[in-house]
């Protein structure tokens, strides 16, 4: 079996690309910018995880944002209670836990708690046009509309990309680091 693969024409160029390019030359100019634009993504997104883990490695987590909510005293001397422990023990129990959590969150969990911190810090918030852009891109990945995305990605989820991208956008433009 032999394939035949024919000669990129201006004719073949215009029938692929549905007339959106008439001639090999300005079809051959959007594949290296597309090309281009995909290595400068991937460059993107190896400075930003580097800088990611650089932040890890030099920063102290504490729990995830949310999970750490205060108890009165009262609160923890019933809590105590229902363990047969007295308040101190209990205090000292729950500290050795949260302890080892921190040394135990797994690195996706890390990545996001210092996303989500980042953004606290620097005050970087995510609107609607952030989220429109995260489905634009989608769709231009091969989904054919917003709502098949929706039906795949729940839209906390593109917030959270959106979020992502913001934070690199800022890390990227604010890296002083080689």
């Amino acid at each position: 079996y032999i394939k035949v693969i024919p000669d990129l024409t201006n004719s073949l160029v215009a029938e692929l690309s549905d007339q959106k390019y008439q001639t090999v030359a300005e079809y051959r100019d959007y594949v290296k910018k597309e090309l281009e634009e995909e290595a400068q993504e991937k460059r993107d997104d190896a400075v930003f995880m580097e800088i990611l883990y650089e932040v890890a490695d030099t920063s102290s987590f504490h729990g995830v944002p949310g999970d750490d909510e205060e108890l009165s005293d009262e609160e923890m001397e019933k809590e105590a209670a229902m363990y047969g422990m007295d308040l101190e023990s209990y205090k000292k129990v729950k500290e050795d836990n949260a302890n080892e959590e921190d040394e135990e969150m797994d690195p996706q969990t890390m990545l996001e708690v210092l996303i989500q911190g980042i953004a606290e810090k620097e005050n970087i918030q995510v609107y609607d046009t952030d989220i429109d852009e995260v489905l634009r891109k989608y769709r231009e990945s091969g989904y054919g509309s917003n709502a098949e995305i929706l039906d795949d990605i729940v839209k906390e989820d593109l917030a959270r990309i959106a979020l992502s991208n913001k934070v690199e956008s800022f890390l990227l433009e604010n890296n002083e680091t080689e």
